[in-house]
């Protein structure tokens, strides 16, 4: 226990977590957090709906994985970068943002296509305030400073900037 918490602690130090979020680590890698997310978070409201922007492969994969919990219904694809190859993000007047629902994910670095999200470059305000986001970082974590005020949750596999394969971060 001590060796985990003194791990936490430091992680807590080096990206500047605040004292109001949790640290977790656990087995599975990111991807076990696809279907942990949409069992965990969805019925934070009544209309157990959940908002997806796709901007590559790894948010492909996370939306497909989410289908398979939640009626069809329920799944809301905010934008698809598809047409851009998912190199852009499609014009966020175009987004499909519903207020019912009960978080909103997004890949923050999608690697196979280049697509980084930054506090510069993404329509936070489109987003109400009274929706979690929650971001995929296994690509892009430790590597830059994280607002943490923008996000809920973050999860990030470590195998890619922090530690050993098969090691999740929350």
């Amino acid at each position: 226990i001590q060796i985990s918490d003194m791990c936490k602690e430091e992680i807590r130090t080096f990206l500047g977590v605040p004292d109001d979020f949790t640290i977790m680590l656990n087995q599975g890698g990111a991807t076990m957090q696809y279907t942990a997310v949409i069992k965990n978070l969805i019925g934070l409201k009544p209309a157990k709906k959940a908002m997806y922007l796709t901007t590559g492969l790894w948010s492909s994969q996370c939306i497909t994985e989410a289908r398979k919990h939640v009626p069809a219904g329920n799944i809301i694809e905010v934008a698809n970068s598809k047409s851009s190859n998912y190199t852009q993000l499609p014009d966020p007047n175009t987004w499909n943002i519903d207020p019912e629902a009960s978080f909103f994910h997004l890949c923050v670095n999608e690697t196979v296509h280049g697509f980084e999200i930054t506090d510069d470059n993404f329509p936070w305000a489109k987003i109400p305030k009274d929706i979690p986001i929650v971001g995929d970082m296994s690509s892009n974590i430790a590597t830059r400073k994280i607002n943490w005020d923008r996000y809920s949750v973050i999860y990030a596999g470590a195998q890619k900037n922090l530690g050993p394969t098969g090691v999740t971060l929350i």
